[in-house]
């Protein structure tokens, strides 16, 4: 089963890019993040900046690990979307699932817990249990 790395570099480093495509045998998808309003997701008194790496909520700045930031985007990216215990283990750790969704749903809770000291009372990741999680999408009223 294949890998999947994400290599972070910034607009002067492009290069770098160049010489691992070069010296590597992958298949290399890139993603071009330029500008901040390109990947800003917004949810009710949340925002979450890839860009930046940031979790705003309520106008503050919500400080989650590296793996509970990945984990919130990775479900927020597709909201109302079930994902799987083996998808979001996949996609996240970019590891091979190991059949363990404790340590899943341990990121998951200590993400609600940051989330929710605001006293937001809005919970932005559902459970579907025996499958997996959803991020939850947003309803409007349009009457």
């Amino acid at each position: 089963m294949g890998k999947k790395v994400l290599i972070t570099v910034s607009e002067n480093e492009g290069f770098v890019l160049l010489n691992i495509h070069t010296c590597l045998p992958l298949e290399v998808c890139c993603a071009n993040i330029s500008s901040k309003g390109d990947r800003v997701l917004h949810f009710p008194n949340l925002e979450i900046d890839l860009y930046h790496r940031e979790i705003i909520q309520n106008g503050r700045i919500k400080r989650l690990t590296d793996i509970e930031f990945r984990l919130l985007h990775y479900l927020a990216n597709q909201p109302g979307r079930v994902f799987t215990y083996q998808q979001i283990y996949e996609g996240v750790w970019g590891e091979e699932y190991i059949y363990e969704k404790g340590i899943i749903m341990s990121h998951i809770r200590h993400i609600r817990q940051k989330l929710e000291s605001e006293g937001d009372s809005y919970d932005y990741i559902e459970n579907i249990r025996g499958v997996g999680y959803r991020f939850k999408r947003v309803v409007t009223d349009s009457s």
